[in-house]
């Protein structure tokens, strides 16, 4: 091959060719770019989002702490009364039982008449 069978109109179409190409690929590339930055931004919100959740879920983690001892303490009181009811049941039963047996001076009075 030489310079004179070269045709031009062949290498003008590779050149444009080639030129078109270029920009495609530049025009691609700008628009990943683009998108990359925009989705670089929304992991960026992504990310604090989580680091608040993650200070929440620490301050709810310490609220049900509270709650559990306060539930703790509560069961304690309740078993209290429950101890407590018992012994007024009991109590108001021998105090009824009481009332109901004559005293021992009605059975001395009631056995002389």
């Amino acid at each position: 091959m030489d310079a004179q069978s070269v045709d031009w109109g062949t290498l003008a179409g590779l050149l444009g060719l080639a030129t078109l190409l270029w920009r495609m690929m530049n025009t691609q590339t700008k628009d990943m770019n683009r998108r990359f930055d925009h989705q670089d931004k929304e992991m960026a919100e992504l990310r604090s989002d989580v680091g608040e959740l993650k200070t929440e879920m620490a301050v709810v983690k310490g609220d049900l702490g509270h709650v559990k001892n306060d539930l703790g303490r509560l069961q304690t009181r309740c078993d209290r009364m429950d101890t407590n009811l018992v012994q007024l049941v009991r109590d108001v039963g021998r105090l009824e039982g009481e009332q109901k047996s004559p005293s021992q001076r009605e059975k001395i009075g009631a056995g002389s008449s």
